[in-house]
């Protein structure tokens, strides 16, 4: 009976301790790391600069496509979208690699909850629609909206994409419409087909990277930059010198005596104790015109 007990707590334990492993997990151990129905291995270089890419978008609009067409060069039409993926490779961008990792969130309509664990784990965010769905177009425009709401006041990377370009025959939205809203929330637009133009995925999804990596640089610059609380200090201290040295100057000059307005001002000079004599023109001389063409005499 006693065994049973001991069995039931330490099946117990055991359960609390793989929770409590589990809520600690990271983000991207949450997000399943599968591709194409199977586990992958992860291509990375534990060294290389990390960036984090989050893909949104409204169903059936290709954000799987995109996604496999830049990292294998494939394009596959069908994909089962009922996972969250998590897709990792190391690349390099002007010459220095660079680990990428890419979150494909499962999003079937624009009613389900908006991930924003996903878009605050990101370094930026790329929200596909599609040229043939309006609703798809408007779904991304909700989507921008939150975003800027979750990472104001900073600057968030983030690629408005319209795919399914080759669709031109079915098209609901404009080039200009897709411009227009891009341009009103600050980001990036392309407009491409994940199926007929690999140049243009490599190169749309390169930019955002590159544009992405810049950022992280310029902002570990600035806070290398920052003055430490040590330098501050000694600086307070310096500048709280320097004004307590110029009062007591003052100080000292307020104190010394003040030569008072008279015809003969006598004062003793400090170390050499000698007595300056002003002489100034007589009341009969200025009457006269005299002493007024030369200028007083000093005598030591």
């Amino acid at each position: 009976m006693d065994n049973n007990n001991t069995t039931d707590g330490q099946r117990k334990a055991t359960a609390n301790r793989d929770s409590n492993a589990k809520t600690k997990m990271r983000l991207d151990e949450k997000i399943t790391s599968v591709a194409f129905g199977r586990s992958t291995k992860i291509d990375s270089d534990k060294n290389a600069p990390r960036i984090r890419i989050c893909v949104l978008g409204f169903a059936a609009v290709g954000k799987t496509a995109v996604v496999v067409r830049y990292l294998t060069n494939r394009f596959i039409g069908e994909y089962c979208s009922g996972k969250d993926l998590l897709y990792k490779k190391t690349i390099k961008i002007d010459g220095f690699p660079s680990q990428i990792e890419i979150a494909d969130t499962s999003n079937k309509s624009a009613d389900l909850s908006f991930p924003s664990v996903h878009v605050s784990w990101a370094d930026a965010c790329i929200i596909v629609y599609s040229i043939e769905s309006s609703a798809s177009f408007e779904a991304a425009a909700t989507m921008l909206e939150k975003i800027q709401s979750i990472k104001m006041p900073f600057y968030h990377p983030v690629l408005l994409l319209a795919n399914q370009k080759d669709l031109e025959h079915l098209r609901q939205v404009r080039v200009e419409d897709g411009q227009a809203l891009a341009l009103q929330n600050n980001c990036h637009f392309a407009e491409l087909s994940a199926a007929e133009d690999l140049d243009g995925v490599e190169l749309t999804m390169t930019a955002l990277f590159r544009d992405v990596r810049t950022l992280k640089s310029q902002r570990t610059a600035v806070r290398q930059k920052k003055p430490s609380l040590m330098h501050v200090t000694k600086l307070f201290s310096s500048l709280i010198g320097r004004s307590s040295s110029s009062s007591s100057f003052n100080e000292t000059d307020a104190e010394k005596p003040k030569l008072k307005s008279s015809s003969t001002a006598s004062s003793l000079h400090t170390g050499d104790e000698c007595e300056i004599k002003v002489n100034t023109p007589t009341e009969k001389e200025v009457k006269s015109n005299k002493g007024i063409k030369k200028r007083p005499s000093f005598s030591l």
